[in-house]
């Protein structure tokens, strides 16, 4: 007993749309096809049968159908291209002046193995967007059943979108909003898509596209998906490196890109120095970055021996210490070849070994100096030049009030060992 009350209810479902549908007149448009860069001679087939599927069905469905060359005419005459019927006013403009009572058009794209397609209907009465189904899948022999179930799905939303609305007057310009808007996102979406295979040592990392977070870097990759034959810059940030943006050129086919690895933020270093004139020492020190690989503060002390080859003389031990501040300028922190200035002052002390003389104190300023350095993952390796001006401040200095001698600039290399 219910199975046939609900045969009766859906046979009487199907003869109303009949008959609400017989006094309609539809306006079917060309199915448009969005110029890709890439170009396939198969793709224009999809246009016919995406059209003549909603025809076919619309017949069926009991609509009468304008006539192409009618619609066609008019076109020509209003001056309306066709990539305009793809949006509402365009459509329903043609539409309104035909006496038609619905309005269809669609656009598609194909590539080598995917197409995509729209269908829109709009209400001429109501002068809004119906019906707007936007679908996607794989350009081959199963387009076909793609499309035609698409059809089949999209008729009967015809019908009863239809029936719903009035034509008020608020309604009307409520709706005109509505599939602008609709139309507006759908074609800046709307292209060839491809897969792109984010392939990166930075694991966790998370991408960035437009400050939009698309994923994030899981077993050394992280797939997406994109329009074809587009350009797109990526943000790559993981906590302690440095954020790293890439610019990457996309073109028609699936592909993977391997990722540039991320620079570790630099918060401390340990430094070996040399110092030339001040033979027989060594200098050992430590930075600080106050921002990691730009600015950081260095403390420094250099322990060397003066040695005199006449008889009788005693050793002079000096011991040199420093503090810096150090800014880098221009290069990022992953670039191989980096230079800074720095600026600082320090003290040396002077012992004179098996006599009583006693310690002398030379203090001095490191007015302005410079460095230049091979910069790699964990460490670097710097040539350091500064300008060193030195006064007596205690009057027991044993450099007198002046530049350093015998070249006014103090000359050093060294190595440092960063985390």
């Amino acid at each position: 007993m219910n199975k046939r009350i609900t045969i009766i209810i859906f046979l009487f479902f199907l003869c109303s749309i009949f008959l609400y549908a017989a006094d309609r007149k539809v306006c079917v448009f060309d199915i448009h096809k969005i110029k890709s860069a890439k170009k396939n001679d198969n793709e224009n087939i999809f246009s016919s049968v995406i059209k003549d599927n909603i025809i076919f069905e619309l017949k069926l469905a009991g609509f009468k159908i304008v006539d192409d060359s009618e619609w066609r005419s008019l076109q020509k005459k209003e001056g309306i291209e066709s990539d305009k019927l793809i949006e509402g006013i365009s459509a329903i403009k043609l539409g309104n002046i035909l006496n038609a009572d619905v309005a269809i058009s669609g656009f598609y794209s194909v590539n080598e193995s995917r197409i995509i397609f729209g269908i829109k209907c709009y209400d001429i009465n109501s002068k809004r967007l119906a019906v707007s189904i936007l679908k996607s899948g794989r350009a081959g022999l199963s387009a076909t059943s793609l499309i035609n179930a698409t059809i089949e799905e999209i008729i009967p939303k015809i019908s009863i979108e239809l029936e719903k609305y009035s034509t008020r007057g608020d309604t009307i310009e409520k709706e005109i909003i509505v599939y602008q808007d609709i139309t507006s996102k759908e074609m800046m979406e709307l292209g060839e898509k491809i897969s792109v295979t984010l392939k990166s040592r930075d694991e966790d990392a998370y991408i960035f596209l437009a400050d939009k977070y698309i994923g994030r870097i899981s077993d050394g990759n992280l797939i997406i998906e994109s329009k074809a034959w587009s350009q797109m810059y990526i943000d790559i940030v993981k906590p302690n490196f440095h954020t790293a943006r890439e610019a990457l050129k996309l073109g028609g086919d699936d592909l993977e890109i391997n990722l540039k690895p991320l620079t570790k933020k630099t918060q401390m270093g340990f430094e070996i120095q040399y110092t030339l004139y001040q033979t027989l020492g060594l200098g050992l020190g430590f930075r600080y970055y106050f921002s990691p690989d730009w600015f950081f503060i260095h403390a420094n002390n250099y322990l060397y021996a003066q040695v005199s080859m006449l008889k009788g003389s005693n050793i002079l031990f000096h011991n040199d210490l420093n503090i810096y501040a150090g800014q880098y300028i221009l290069f990022p922190p992953d670039s191989i070849f980096r230079f800074g200035f720095s600026t600082g002052l320090g003290t040396v002390a002077s012992i004179f070994l098996n006599t009583d003389i006693p310690i002398h104190t030379s203090f001095y300023m490191d007015i302005i100096g410079g460095w230049i350095e091979l910069n790699f993952t964990n460490f670097l390796i710097y040539y350091k030049c500064t300008g060193r001006y030195y006064h007596d401040i205690f009057e027991n200095s044993l450099v007198q009030n002046g530049w350093h001698e015998p070249i006014p600039v103090c000359l050093s290399i060294g190595a440092v060992l960063r985390w």
